[in-house]
């Protein structure tokens, strides 16, 4: 509410072993290792205060790393549980599935009014909010947890709608 800067968990510095920098939304990320997450993350560069490099040697990326295939898994860069998540989806959307999750995404179960589309994703409320911008036209089959946090998420957003 003052509109001055606040620090996450207290002013904690984040260390990072970078690895690559990503444009996304209109911000620039980097990603990188972190040692005390024991994962690769992403941090928005116009909120970093100074960076600092250190001396100590980097933490080489995953094996399994790929920067493209890690920003199709997350949504407008948060990151959450990833799972594969199946959705169906109305026959208009698959560019926009293809956009989202990349060509490696899994079509199946085609016909003439929905296909599903499963891709592993970051399952968080950015996530969840990016479903939900469709309307009923893309609606999460599986897993069943995934679906709760979405119907959960949706009684909350009413509860406080209804609220004000």
């Amino acid at each position: 509410m003052n509109k001055r800067k606040t620090f996450r968990n207290g002013g904690e510095v984040y260390v990072i072993s970078p690895y690559h920098t990503v444009w996304n939304s209109d911000r620039y990320y980097v990603t990188g290792y972190s040692d005390k997450r024991q994962k690769v993350i992403t941090v928005r560069i116009d909120k970093m205060e100074v960076p600092t490099v250190t001396d100590e040697d980097a933490v080489p990326p995953p094996r399994d790393y790929n920067v493209q295939n890690y920003v199709d898994t997350i949504t407008r860069m948060y990151d959450g549980t990833e799972e594969d998540v199946t959705l169906r989806c109305t026959p208009d959307l698959v560019d926009h599935i293809i956009d989202k999750f990349g060509k490696q995404v899994k079509i199946s179960n085609v016909k003439e009014d929905s296909f599903d589309a499963t891709a592993h994703v970051s399952v968080s409320s950015t996530f969840l909010s990016w479903v939900f911008q469709y309307r009923g036209q893309i609606r999460i089959i599986g897993p069943e947890s995934v679906q709760q946090q979405y119907l959960n998420m949706l009684e909350n957003a009413t509860h406080v709608q209804r609220n004000l």
